[in-house]
């Protein structure tokens, strides 16, 4: 028996729903609000590489799959971090690595809630 089949049905419903709007895109605002923050304290790496408008855009757009917590504690993480302003990918690889728990405790709760018929309203 695994442990999940103890878990009440409802647990199981409440438990996904949870994760699936903790999974939901940024805001463009608060990717912006971030990226803002990072710059502030770090520096450039190329002076003139990328314009400021267009260095904001291409971070929204590579950045709006993830949850705005994630983005955020990823810019935070950075800034604490490290010298020079990030690029969008390694901003990215830590997105990804956040969320990897939270995409495999999804998937769980999917299967059982498949297996078990049931329905999760988001």
């Amino acid at each position: 028996m695994d442990s999940i089949d103890a878990v009440p049905d409802q647990d199981i419903a409440t438990g996904l729903s949870l994760v699936l709007g903790a999974s939901k895109g940024a805001d463009p605002r608060k990717i912006v609000a971030a990226l803002a923050a990072c710059d502030a304290v770090t520096k450039a790496r190329e002076a003139g590489a990328m314009d400021a408008k267009a260095r904001m855009a291409v971070f929204v757009e590579d950045l709006a799959e993830f949850p705005d917590d994630v983005v955020a504690d990823a810019f935070k993480a950075w800034r604490r971090m490290e010298r020079f302003a990030p690029t969008v990918a390694e901003i990215r690889d830590r997105c990804w690595r956040a969320m990897t728990l939270r995409a495999g405790l999804r998937r769980c709760l999917e299967r059982e809630a498949n297996k078990r018929g049931i329905e999760v309203r988001t």
